[in-house]
């Protein structure tokens, strides 16, 4: 699983569901490679990864994440 954040702000709340993501026995990363969220989907898509997370502001105030 990759998570993508959308803003900076929400990097912490990225690093929280890694940590659930392996409690539960699913690799997760987050993407820190600064890119446009475009790129970082695309380069996911790319790299095979089979769930990509996409996490902004509204996903950190409902304590959710998009999945695509």
């Amino acid at each position: 699983m990759r998570i993508i954040p959308v803003v900076d702000s929400v990097r912490p709340y990225c690093s929280s569901i890694t940590s659930l993501c392996d409690g539960v026995g699913v690799r997760g990363e987050v993407d820190t490679s600064g890119n446009r969220l475009a790129k970082c989907v695309r380069t996911a898509e790319m790299d095979k990864i089979p769930i990509i997370a996409v996490v902004g502001e509204k996903e950190m105030l409902n304590n959710t994440v998009t999945l695509r």
